[in-house]
């Protein structure tokens, strides 16, 4: 087995080392951008500040992808990744999606005129789609027909799944 003699060969491995170690540190400035624009963005869990958001981020072994979260009121949440092997991309972009969903309104009996916040949204059956200020935040309907004392359906974003709303109105006495 061959040893190594010369005394110089252990600074050279730490110098060798060191220079290996700091070739995998990398230092990008990105910038991210929402649409819509100016929502508050988090990028690697550092406070959020609106977009455009532009953060220096240091890659290097214990680091090698940073998360973005941009988030607005009436909007999903949304994400992205960033990682070391895009070094050339600067500005990336988050879409956010307002919280929407289609639902069916029916009414016995048929052919109620529906409201929402006083304004005519069409006639049962009525498929419509709807946009919520906030994922908590439900939407009333109002039902209307000559002869029957007006209901009130709550439609909430969640469940999103849930898109059938139904409302039995009762007859003046």
């Amino acid at each position: 087995m061959k040893t190594f003699s010369n005394p110089l060969w252990k600074p050279i491995l730490a110098l060798a080392a060191a220079l290996f170690i700091a070739g995998c540190v990398t230092t990008e400035t990105v910038t991210i951008k929402t649409v819509p624009e100016g929502a508050p963005v988090s990028i690697g869990g550092a406070a959020a500040i609106p977009s455009p958001a532009t953060q220096k981020l240091v890659f290097d072994t214990s680091s090698k992808t940073f998360a973005a979260t941009a988030h607005l009121k009436g909007y999903q949440d949304g994400s992205i990744q960033i990682d070391d092997q895009r070094p050339a991309q600067k500005e990336y972009t988050i879409q956010l999606i307002p919280f929407q969903k289609t639902v069916h309104v029916q009414s016995e009996p048929v052919g109620a005129a529906v409201f929402r916040n006083g304004q005519p949204a069409g006639i049962t059956p009525l498929t419509n789609d709807l946009t919520f200020a906030d994922a908590n935040q439900p939407i009333a309907l109002t039902l209307r027909k000559d002869g029957y004392m007006d209901g009130t359906v709550q439609i909430a974003y969640t469940p999103a799944d849930q898109k059938e709303y139904s409302i039995t109105l009762s007859r003046f006495q």
